[in-house]
């Protein structure tokens, strides 16, 4: 159940990113926080693919979790850059 209250949670958090209003914001920035939005929902599908419809995958599960959470940094460095740089 927490996963799927995970993904819920995270489609919303995106489309209140694409839709709302962000502030003064970089170009690049933008799209590389764009991109990795979407590795993390690919890495979270592959994930899903792994345990629930291959019912295997012991030795992916570590790759797809340092991927998600490699991918979950860097999205969080990219939303956090500005904020930092202007205190």
């Amino acid at each position: 159940m927490s996963g799927r209250l995970a993904l819920t949670l995270a489609v919303v958090v995106a489309i209140t990113c694409i839709v709302g209003p962000a502030g003064p914001l970089t170009p690049t920035r933008v799209a590389l926080h764009s991109v990795l939005g979407i590795v993390v929902f690919g890495v979270l599908t592959a994930k899903f693919l792994v345990i629930k419809v291959l019912r295997q995958g012991d030795s992916a599960l570590p790759l797809i979790g340092s991927v998600l959470f490699l991918a979950l940094g860097a999205i969080w460095a990219t939303s956090v850059a500005d904020y930092v740089a202007a205190k």
